[in-house]
């Protein structure tokens, strides 16, 4: 990853932008938008630059680039057309550690701007890394499209809320169930429904939001009977015959990731355990929830198609319901399914990955040992189809 997106609140900070043109406009113009205290420094500044200074929205000064201009500056942009000047802005402000973006000369810039969505409060920037900007731009636009011109204001009447859940819903757990469970409901998105058609939704008033919120967080505290006293996992387990988890079961077969469905994306962002074959690659690995728990099951462990090592597995599933062993007295293989699954919880969602030269069996025999040992969990299990 050659630029690392961030977004960065520029409330308040100073920023410089070498340039008078129509280039230095647009940029000065986003930085503004974001509450940037826009300087524009130019022998000849245009009449869209000037309206903005003589709006108070930006100051303009009429003479060439000095270095003195950097001081206080946290940021700054060199839009001019004389290359000699946009390489002393970078040269200055790489000396005084300030970011710096040459329009349009990548190997100058420490940051760059990304083709921005903008749907205030929330925004969504594409970027290529200065490599092709006519494609990222094209990428916008299909983005544009798909997602509402609504969405900031649902996420402006959600964010009012999130205060109130935070004190009324304990558990973070229980809290991400309730936000996907409010945004499935008001989105209407499906596990198995194309992307483009997931993406139309009526608006709903301030009030019917809050009383959607509401309502969720006092099922979830009824479902889970939550005692103070306990911890997360013991209420959970207490009360697991109320509560449900899902999960997840799709054989990659030996898939590229473009071919992925969209029901296996979004069994791979809603998992909260990952258990996946060794053997993955590490381009299909980067498409899994990033704060999910992880556990990569070696060679050694992954269930073999031969009948004689499924009737072994069965001896070892009899040995994980003998509670009285210590973790100590057991071989690594029963060691690491006991730890599995005696960390299942039943508000948990838990994302199976396998090959499909033994996922068949491997479905039938990991779905056998959680039914047998994890009795209190009331789970739903979802084949998922990883290709189209």
């Amino acid at each position: 990853m050659k630029y690392l997106p961030i977004n960065i609140r520029l409330s308040g900070i100073k920023v410089l932008v070498v340039g008078g043109g129509s280039v230095a406009c647009r940029k000065g113009t986003t930085l503004i938008n974001a509450g940037a205290c826009v300087t524009f420094v130019s022998p000849q500044i245009n009449s869209a630059i000037q309206a903005l200074c003589q709006s108070g929205k930006a100051r303009g000064l009429r003479q060439t680039y000095q270095v003195e201009l950097l001081e206080d500056v946290r940021l700054v942009i060199a839009a001019t057309d004389i290359e000699q000047v946009n390489r002393q802005v970078f040269e200055d402000a790489e000396k005084q550690n300030i970011l710096v973006n040459v329009v349009d000369t990548p190997e100058l810039c420490r940051f760059i701007f990304p083709s921005i969505i903008n749907r205030s409060p929330m925004t969504i920037g594409i970027s290529s890394g200065g490599a092709t900007p006519v494609l990222t731009r094209m990428l916008r636009e299909k983005f544009e499209w798909l997602i509402p011109a609504e969405m900031g204001t649902l996420v402006e009447q959600v964010e009012s809320k999130r205060s109130w859940v935070n004190q009324n819903v304990q558990s973070p757990t229980m809290r991400r169930v309730l936000w996907e469970k409010l945004f499935e409901d008001l989105l209407d998105w499906k596990l198995s429904q194309n992307l483009a058609q997931t993406t139309r939704f009526s608006l709903k008033t301030q009030a019917e939001i809050d009383s959607m919120i509401e309502s969720l967080a006092n099922s979830l505290k009824v479902t889970a009977g939550f005692n103070e006293n306990e911890t997360i996992v013991d209420n959970c387990r207490g009360h697991c015959s109320k509560l449900r988890g899902t999960i997840y079961f799709c054989d990659l077969g030996r898939l590229q990731s473009e071919e992925l469905t969209v029901a296996a994306l979004r069994a791979m962002h809603k998992a909260d355990r990952i258990i996946y074959d060794f053997s993955m690659s590490g381009e299909l690995q980067s498409f899994l929830r990033r704060d999910a728990e992880k556990i990569e099951l070696q060679e050694s462990f992954v269930i073999s198609n031969d009948d004689s090592v499924i009737a072994s597995n069965e001896r070892i599933n009899e040995e994980l319901a003998n509670k009285d062993l210590a973790d100590n007295e057991l071989p690594d293989k029963i060691k690491l399914r006991r730890n599995i699954l005696d960390n299942i919880v039943c508000e948990e969602n838990i994302l199976f990955l396998s090959q499909g030269n033994s996922f068949e069996k491997n479905f039938k025999i990991i779905k056998q040992i959680i039914l047998r040992h994890v009795t209190q969990a009331e789970f739903s299990i979802k084949l998922i189809k990883a290709v189209h």
